[in-house]
């Protein structure tokens, strides 16, 4: 009987070295997504980017979404940036078929490293692709770690107002995992500081963008 195809392989991890840092680029998950617009410049320039894709030989009505949070280790602390995913697709009918499932803690294992150890998680904006890992079954997944967030963002998700009705549900996301991870403002505080809290996992600040 002849093998079966087993399909595309591609690396999951690409750490490399940065002066004193080494950085892990980590693939949290990927799926495919019909239409290059509204994501790459907006409705109002569909056309064009349609016309750019076909002329550089570039699929002009799919593309490849691609999730991946970056771990820096510096020596004395271990940061990640942003958590993909996460069980956001088990967790939450809205997105059963919107999302894939995050990878990131088991492709953090697979560099050798725990979320237990992780000491800073830093979240670049409130999306669920970027928050979607921070909690799963209402519990921290990186239970020992400060949580920086910048305060534009989370002021924008914590007040609600513009919103657009598309981006509802992502705002009830970010309500409902910062009633997990209390996150608050600490615009008083040096943005090397970080304000201490009664459990490890709830150290937190707010750093201005």
């Amino acid at each position: 009987m002849p093998a079966s195809f087993q399909g595309a392989m591609r690396p999951a991890i690409y750490r490399f070295r940065l002066g004193g840092f080494e950085i892990a680029n980590i693939l949290d998950s990927e799926i495919v997504r019909e239409g290059l617009s509204p994501s790459h410049g907006g409705e109002a320039l569909a056309h064009e980017v349609k016309a750019l894709a076909q002329a550089n030989r570039i699929e002009p009505d799919r593309y490849l979404h691609q999730f991946i949070p970056t771990l820096v280790n510096t020596g004395k602390q271990l940061v990640l940036f942003d958590t993909g995913n996460g069980a956001l697709r088990r967790e939450y009918e809205e997105l059963r078929d919107r999302l894939p499932d995050g990878l990131l803690v088991e492709r953090m294992r697979q560099a050798g490293y725990r979320p237990e150890e992780v000491d800073v998680v830093v979240i670049t904006h409130g999306h669920p692709d970027h928050i979607g890992g921070l909690t799963e079954g209402g519990e921290p997944v990186f239970p020992n770690a400060c949580y920086v967030f910048g305060a534009a963002e989370f002021d924008f998700w914590k007040r609600g107002e513009n919103v657009r009705e598309a981006r509802k549900f992502n705002r009830d996301l970010f309500m409902r995992i910062r009633r997990l991870l209390p996150i608050g403002p600490a615009s008083s505080l040096p943005a090397t500081r970080w304000r201490p809290a009664s459990r490890p996992w709830m150290r937190r600040v707010i750093r201005r963008g």
